[in-house]
């Protein structure tokens, strides 16, 4: 490895001689393994922001080529409701769905979660959604 940035190198022998170059000092990376609940986390992510593309994708198609796709697709997003059903109580999937279709309002403004002491709650990314969810899922509301 050389001491300088290079194509060569692989991405972490970048991070690391850049992580030296701002330290002034030799240094030794180690990855964390990702946790069984960093991986349901980000797969939980993919999903969610998957079905909204896909939501998004149906509307771009009605008004831009008038095809409504709302029957094709209504299996798969059943299929998907009753996996979401399967994982997450009552609460938890109304968590879900004010996060994909009232979270922003139709002039485009963020609308503000608010718990039961009025605190506002951060949902900005699925990961906040994700440790919302896991809140609720151990008695917080």
């Amino acid at each position: 490895m050389s001491s300088d940035f290079s194509l060569e190198n692989s991405h972490q022998e970048n991070v690391k001689i850049a992580i030296e170059k701002i330290l002034g000092q030799k240094t030794g990376l180690k990855r964390k393994k990702k946790t069984s609940d960093d991986q349901k986390r980000i797969l939980f992510s993919e999903i969610i922001v998957n079905i909204m593309e896909a939501e998004d994708r149906e509307s771009i198609m009605n008004e831009a080529f008038s095809i409504d796709m709302v029957k094709h697709n209504a299996l798969f997003f059943d299929t998907i409701d009753a996996l979401l059903k399967l994982l997450f109580n009552k609460e938890q999937i109304n968590l879900i769905n004010f996060y994909m279709y009232e979270r922003i309002s139709p002039e485009g403004d963020m609308l503000e979660l608010v718990d039961l002491e009025g605190n506002e709650l951060k949902l900005d990314t699925t990961d906040d959604l994700w440790y919302l969810l896991k809140n609720l899922e151990n008695g917080n509301q």
